[in-house]
Formats: C-alpha cells, sequence, structure tokens
C-alpha cells in the first residue's frame, strides 16, 4: 500500500464531509442534486477501496470513525425528522400520550411554542414505537437548545458502535476486506450524520444481533432484536430466515427471547396508560416517492380495476412469496442473502422509500457484495433532487424518474447476479 495513495483517499472522503457542510451556501437552489454527486463520489470511494484494497481494513475504520466525528457538528438540512423526534420526545415528558396527541392539538400549543415541529407534521401523532420514545426523551430533557445536540451525540455513538462491532464481525468472517463497503458507504454516513436518522439504532442492533449469534448467545441475540424492534418496526422480521436456518430448538430460543422483549416493551407502555400503535396507515396514505415497485403495482390496479381490499391482498401475497423464497435461502444456508431479503421485502412493495430506510441492509452487502443491493444503495438517493425545491422555495415535487433509475437498476443489478452466478456453476 502506497502512503500516497491513501493520503489521496483520505482527502477525497474528508472532501465529502467538507461539501456537505458548504453545499446549502454555494448551491442553495441545487442542494439536493449536490447531495447525489456527494453520495455518488464517496460510493465510489468505498467502492475503489474495497476493490483496490488501497487502504487496510484497520485504517479504512479509522477513517471511518474520523468522518463520523468530523461530520457530528453538522445540523440536518436534508431532512426535519429529528425535529419531529424531539417533539415526540417533548410530548411524552409533559405526560401527553403522543399516540394521541398532534403538534396542532390545543392542549400543546404552549409546547409547541417552546419546540417548533415541521409543518407537515402538524395534524399527527407519533408513529413511533415505545423506546424510540424513550430516546428522543433523554434528549428532550436538555431543553429546546441543547436537545439536537444530545441526539447527535446519541447518533455518532450509535453509528461509531456499529463500525466496531462491523469490522469485527466481518473479521470473525474472514471478510475484514470488506470493512469499506459498510464503513464508507454514504447512506450510513450522511443519513446518520447529517440527516440524523433513528435507523442508525437499528442498524447497531442488527450488527449487534449478527455478532451474538457469530458468538453463539442466542438469547441475548433474541433480546437485542426485540429491543432495536421496538425502536423501528422492521428489524423484527429478521427471526424469520433464522427459524430456517438455526436448529430448533436454538431457533425457539432466538424466537421467543425477541418475542418476549418486544411484547414485555409494549406491555410496559399499555400499563401506564399509553396506545402505542402509532399511524403507520395513516403514513403511508399520505407519503408517495421514492418507491421503485408500488407505482406500477399501483397501475396495474387501476387498470385492472381492482378494489383496495383485492390490491391488499395483492401486496401480502407478493409478500409472502418474498418471504417464502428467503426461508428457502435461509434453509440452504445463504442466511445472509436470506436476512436481506426478508429486510428488502416490505420496503419494495412499500409506496414510500427514503433513502435512509435502507441504512439497515449496508452490512449486508458487505456480507455479501451483489448487484442487486449494491445499485439499491446507490440509486435511492436520486429521490434527494425533491430537496431542490423544497429547501429553496417550499415546493415539495417528487418527480417520476428517480424511480424509474431505481427499478432499471434493479432489474440490470438482478440480471448481473444471475448471469455471474451462473458462471460461477459452470466454472
Amino acid at each position: 500500500m502506497k502512503t500516497g495513495q491513501a493520503l489521496i483517499i483520505a482527502c477525497a472522503a474528508i472532501a465529502c464531509v467538507i461539501g456537505l457542510y458548504i453545499l446549502p451556501h454555494v448551491l442553495p437552489s441545487a442542494i439536493g442534486t449536490g447531495y447525489i454527486f456527494l453520495s455518488f463520489t464517496m460510493t465510489a470511494i468505498s467502492v475503489w477501496v474495497w476493490y483496490k484494497g488501497s487502504l487496510r481494513p484497520k485504517s479504512v475504520l479509522f477513517l471511518s470513525l474520523a468522518l463520523c466525528l468530523l461530520l457530528t457538528p453538522l445540523l440536518p438540512y436534508t431532512s426535519n425528522d429529528a425535529q419531529r423526534y424531539l417533539w415526540d420526545g417533548a410530548v411524552f415528558l409533559s405526560g401527553a400520550d403522543p399516540y394521541l396527541t398532534a403538534p396542532n392539538d390545543l392542549p400543546v400549543t404552549e409546547l409547541r411554542a417552546l419546540w417548533p415541529t415541521p409543518e407537515e407534521h402538524a395534524e399527527y401523532a407519533t408513529l413511533y414505537p415505545p423506546s424510540a420514545l424513550v430516546l428522543f426523551s433523554l434528549c428532550a430533557l436538555a431543553g429546546p437548545i441543547y436537545a439536537i445536540w444530545i441526539w447527535k451525540g446519541l447518533c455518532a455513538f450509535a453509528l461509531a458502535s456499529s463500525l466496531v462491532l462491523g469490522f469485527k464481525f466481518l473479521a470473525a468472517k474472514n471478510l475484514q476486506k470488506n470493512i469499506a463497503l459498510f464503513a464508507l458507504s454514504p447512506i450510513l454516513l450522511f443519513e446518520t450524520q447529517l440527516g440524523a436518522h433513528i435507523d442508525i439504532f437499528c442498524v447497531l442492533g442488527i450488527v449487534a444481533a449478527l455478532w451474538a449469534i457469530e458468538k453463539d448467545k442466542i438469547i441475548i441475540a433474541g433480546m437485542v432484536i426485540g429491543l432495536t424492534a421496538s425502536v423501528k418496526f422492521l428489524p423484527a422480521v429478521l427471526v424469520g430466515p433464522f427459524l430456517f436456518h438455526l436448529k430448533p430448538r436454538t431457533a425457539l430460543k432466538l424466537f421467543l427471547s425477541s418475542a418476549l422483549t418486544w411484547i414485555s416493551i409494549y406491555a410496559v407502555m399499555f400499563g401506564f396508560g399509553y396506545k402505542p400503535l402509532g399511524l403507520l396507515p395513516t403514513f403511508f396514505e399520505k407519503w408517495r416517492g421514492g418507491a421503485p415497485l408500488y407505482p406500477l403495482l399501483e397501475r396495474l390496479k387501476t387498470a385492472m380495476s381492482l378494489p383496495t381490499q383485492s390490491f391488499i391482498a395483492a401486496l401480502i401475497l407478493l409478500a409472502c412469496i418474498g418471504f417464502a423464497i428467503s426461508a428457502g435461502l435461509a434453509k440452504r444456508g445463504k442466511i445472509h442473502i436470506a436476512l436481506a431479503l426478508t429486510l428488502s421485502v416490505p420496503l419494495l412493495l412499500s409506496p414510500v422509500l427514503f433513502p435512509w430506510y435502507l441504512m439497515s441492509l449496508v452490512i449486508f452487502l458487505a456480507l455479501r457484495p451483489s448487484y442487486t443491493l449494491f445499485w439499491l444503495l446507490t440509486l435511492t438517493p436520486l429521490s434527494y433532487v425533491v430537496l431542490n425545491q423544497w429547501l429553496y422555495k417550499q415546493i415539495w415535487y417528487q418527480p417520476a424518474w428517480p424511480e424509474h433509475v431505481l427499478l432499471i437498476g434493479l432489474l440490470a443489478g438482478f440480471a448481473l447476479d444471475f448471469y455471474a452466478r451462473h458462471k460461477a456453476r459452470l466454472s
């Protein structure tokens, strides 16, 4: 490894971080386009380091931790989710039920004066699970001025912990060369430290659970999955493939420890009089954008004049097919492909696909690199083109072309993976 080459790579990565700082000032009317460029550049850096072995695995880890630290002082501007998090935490601390209280409700008028929330969220109560509310409340204790910095600190801690655990896990699998695909991923770094999204805690939970299973600590892994699913629902589906991959008794331990942890957390919330059911159906009715498959399925629904109930049944059937394929892969020992597919199925069938939803998939690209997963992670940030008008003119207009490009990328990736697998069989 040449020192000069390593220095160029480090400088290029730091330049991307500096670009995120100056982007709103240099390109105020094209922030989305600028972000997409920086995301693609960071992706190119990660692939170059992985493919060429330009940095030692530990050097990649240290570089990623340094980037994490450099991005910590940057306030979010690609998303206002962090404002919503802190509002939900403030409502929870006030004694009101966040699952029933919307920002526009009269009883919290004074509270909202202290904790301004995005106007597009004003009519809706929270949809975040109980453990997420606990995290938000811890930050809200610091008050409206300092809460965001506590949240950024927690996100940085979760990211750094994920990076270290991910490195150890990949090393245990003798895949430490692939650390660049994980630690230098813009989906992981940018969505955590610029977007300040809670999904980084899902990443930490998933990596910790995989590490615990690797060390044969099944009950701990189940408890981690259950706890993570009480931060955001998606990680709960991870248990499914393991039921077909592990021995029956071990699989039962994982299932029970996960389910009991999740149920206990929700039982506590119900016991205190809260109704932690959230508004996910309302969210999916209101929001559209970024999803590569749902618009196509919706057009088929219209063309075939399907009633809503039949359309929902068709979506459930497609999900079951995806989960069945995942189960088959897990049974044949391809557990990491199965896990990635299981996490992807609900996301790809959803009417909404924001880039940060994919953070939980990055570790699986490092475990089993594939064209399909690579293009999914690389092309999804194209939806950030919506920020050009949203941040400059407050006009939300999500064009359809990013969804079309993503769908083409997924199909091309699948074809390339199929060809590579066929070629490997012949050889």
